[in-house]
């Protein structure tokens, strides 16, 4: 039935279901904006039209899009928090106020709203919505890798994508943490790389990872530098070597100079002194719960604010720590994967490339030492190490094939353990903000419990 070798539409029609497509997308957010009574059926409208969008250009449906889709949708809606139950004081903190390290999300929401009062409910159905586009987005990609890679390495691309979607990284851990910018900046990221190896379209990247860094701060240590990478793997292979050179220097330009700007006047562009003035104004403008603590911490507070919290969090509390301990054998297979493709390499400027997936792992490390929410900084990590080999994967990187063929034996002949360490993974649940889930964290406990040891959570 779903056949990813036969088109969908013949080219005349695929272009007007695209200009329909297009023509519904913005009339669906003409009338979230303007039309405040019908602003949350305006959003689902115009995340069915891009989704109707993609669909129409890739012109093709494939089982493994399909199964992958329904498997993220039905964990959104089962794990995603009532909207009695979510908050987050972040959400609120647009760019109208000042420049904050987290501001961009709070802006779209409040330019949606017109800069006047904004309902809790609109929030969560923006977050929802995000999420499912979120979803749709990423089956498509890895429908589509595991649809171009080679036949030899199939059972590969199938391994990856089973392992990234139960793994204890997985992406379901934003599915019931749904709050965190970085779903955002995920989907950016997911949008460079669709676009890397469009001539045209490729030149918004710079905006792009702009728009990453603005969703959070936090994120020059994370997909900022995949961005990098990626676009040094572009050059390296590239015959137009100028044209991506280019495009690099304008990408690490914006996104240094939007840094160091950020960093040199921020604090110059609040509109209120402090958080209590701040906190007393938005009680006018929104029914979302929020937090003055919160308000200081993510606009008003200092490094060393942050480095406090830090240590308050890790002194009593193991579970952090388990956070890390428990993903590490999986961060060593991917190094281990990496070095193999140095030795491999006999190309001198792709042997350099492929140190770069180990080395940014080091580079990630500042942020385990500067802030404390261990779970979010390793999602992010699985997902750039993921994706790095998912894009190297459809690219059809000869050594990176090479490599990953070597794995196929041990995958046919351990497949039933890994679909069994797969289905384990995907019930213990993914890490939350800091810590383990809630499942692993009840099974240590009584392991704990029968030993005798004592766990400070």
């Amino acid at each position: 039935m779903f056949d990813g070798n036969k088109p969908l539409f013949t080219r005349k029609i695929r272009a007007a279901l695209s200009v329909i497509a297009c023509i519904m997308a913005i009339f669906a957010l003409t009338v979230c904006v303007l039309f405040p009574a019908v602003k949350i059926p305006a959003l689902y409208a115009f995340t069915a039209s891009l989704i109707f969008l993609v669909t129409v250009r890739k012109n093709y449906v494939t089982f493994c899009e399909i199964s992958i889709f329904c498997f993220l949708l039905i964990q959104l809606v089962v794990l995603v928090p009532k909207p009695e139950d979510f908050n987050d004081t972040a959400y609120l903190l647009s760019f109208r106020y000042g420049i904050s390290s987290r501001g961009f999300i709070p802006t779209i929401i409040d330019i949606l709203n017109r800069g006047e009062f904004i309902h809790a409910k609109f929030i969560w159905h923006f977050l929802f919505t995000t999420l499912a586009l979120l979803s749709f987005v990423l089956s498509v990609l890895i429908g589509l890798i595991i649809k171009n890679s080679k036949a030899r390495i199939k059972p590969f691309a199938y391994f990856l994508a089973l392992f990234y979607l139960t793994c204890f990284t997985a992406p379901s851990m934003y599915f019931f943490h749904f709050n965190r910018f970085e779903i955002f900046a995920f989907l950016f990221m997911l949008i460079i790389i669709a676009v890397l190896e469009k001539p045209v379209l490729r030149w918004g990247i710079p905006i792009l990872a702009l728009c990453i860094l603005a969703s959070h701060i936090i994120l020059i240590f994370f997909y900022i530098p995949f961005i990098v990478i990626m676009l040094l793997y572009e050059l390296i292979k590239t015959q137009h070597k100028k044209k991506i050179a280019a495009l690099l220097c304008c990408t690490v330009a914006v996104i240094a100079g939007a840094f160091l700007l950020y960093l040199l006047f921020h604090e110059n562009t609040f509109v209120f002194n402090d958080a209590h003035s701040m906190a007393e104004f938005l009680k006018t403008k929104t029914d979302f719960p929020f937090n003055e603590n919160m308000i200081y911490m993510f606009m008003y507070a200092r490094l060393h604010d942050h480095l406090d919290g830090w240590k308050s969090i890790m002194v009593p509390d193991f579970s952090g720590n388990f956070s890390v301990i428990i993903n590490i054998p999986f961060i060593a297979l991917f190094a281990v994967f990496w070095v193999n493709c140095f030795l491999r390499e006999k190309n001198k400027p792709m042997k350099f490339f492929f140190t770069l997936p180990v080395l940014i792992l080091l580079y990630h490390a500042i942020a385990f030492f500067l802030f404390f929410d261990f779970g979010r900084w390793l999602v992010m990590i699985m997902n750039i190490q993921i994706m790095l080999l998912f894009y190297l994967i459809y690219a059809q990187n000869e050594t990176v094939i090479s490599v990953a063929e070597k794995t196929i034996p041990f995958i046919q002949e351990k497949s039933r353990f890994i679909i069994l360490a797969c289905v384990l993974m995907a019930w213990l649940g993914p890490v939350t903000v800091i810590g383990p889930s809630a499942r692993v964290t009840k099974i240590f406990h009584v392991i704990f419990h029968l030993f005798g040891w004592t766990w400070s959570v």
